[in-house]
């Protein structure tokens, strides 16, 4: 399996083996709380969770790539400032409170063209 998910270290750890740099910046990124603008998860992970959430008050614009199949439960959370969010055309499964606290949120773009499943409760 070709695939990365970035809920578990080995995730991470292959992310980075790929020698992408966009994958290196993303770990990179996870770690530094001062990250503004907009970030782009790098292609190849599949699933994003609480446990590595998104967590930055001044990221303007979030964009999943089509490998991303599952947006857990607070995945993306306090970013304030966040106006856009883009869900590539492999989205599956999203949970209700995946985005929390995202205040400024006005744009949501899904592009998969199945619907994705909504789980959680509300």
């Amino acid at each position: 399996d070709s695939s990365t998910k970035i809920d578990d270290y080995a995730g991470i750890i292959a992310a980075l083996q790929t020698g992408n740099p966009a994958a290196v910046d993303f770990v990179k990124n996870l770690f530094d709380g001062n990250f503004t603008g907009e970030l782009v998860v790098p292609d190849g992970l599949t699933k994003i969770t609480k446990q590595y959430s998104i967590s930055f008050s001044k990221l303007t614009s979030l964009i999943f790539p089509d490998s991303v199949i599952e947006v857990g439960s607070r995945a993306v959370e306090n970013c304030y400032e966040m106006r856009r969010i883009e869900f590539g055309v492999g989205l599956q499964v999203l949970n209700s409170s995946a985005i929390e606290g995202a205040r400024s949120l006005r744009d949501v773009v899904v592009k998969a063209t199945v619907p994705p499943t909504i789980i959680g409760t509300s």
